[in-house]
């Protein structure tokens, strides 16, 4: 048992150690502390969303509500909804798996309410902001 413990210790320190370096990136200014930086991660395009210095999540997808309060995207390679308080600093993921491509995000903060609609025949979907 305890040989099982080290090679998952070792593998999982291992895994960390090596993890992918961010290359040739840009970063863009999204207002109200938000950003997106995009870079080059194993000689894939990616992109990331940060408010402040926290790192939210790899991007698909992504909307910041009208009040800068929320933000919501999609991220990948999953494909989850995930919805940002910038109160709190919360992160909460609204699906469980991937519906299809979001490709459109209307915000009620009066009402707190959250619609996403999906590309394809996919049902739109509301979620509470709180």
């Amino acid at each position: 048992m305890k040989k099982i413990a080290c090679i998952l210790i070792f593998w999982i320190t291992s895994s960390t150690l090596y993890a992918a370096e961010l290359t040739n990136t840009r970063e863009i200014d999204l207002g109200a502390g938000f950003r997106e930086l995009r870079g080059t991660e194993n000689e894939v395009r990616v992109r990331y969303l940060y408010y402040r210095e926290k790192k939210l999540g790899q991007l698909g997808n992504y909307s910041i509500s009208p009040s800068s309060a929320y933000a919501a995207f999609q991220d990948t390679p999953a494909g989850n909804l995930y919805l940002f308080r910038v109160y709190d600093q919360s992160l909460e993921q609204l699906t469980k798996e991937f519906i299809a491509p979001a490709s459109k995000y209307t915000w009620n903060e009066t009402l707190e309410i959250l619609e996403v609609k999906f590309d394809g025949k996919a049902k739109a979907q509301s979620f509470a902001l709180e």
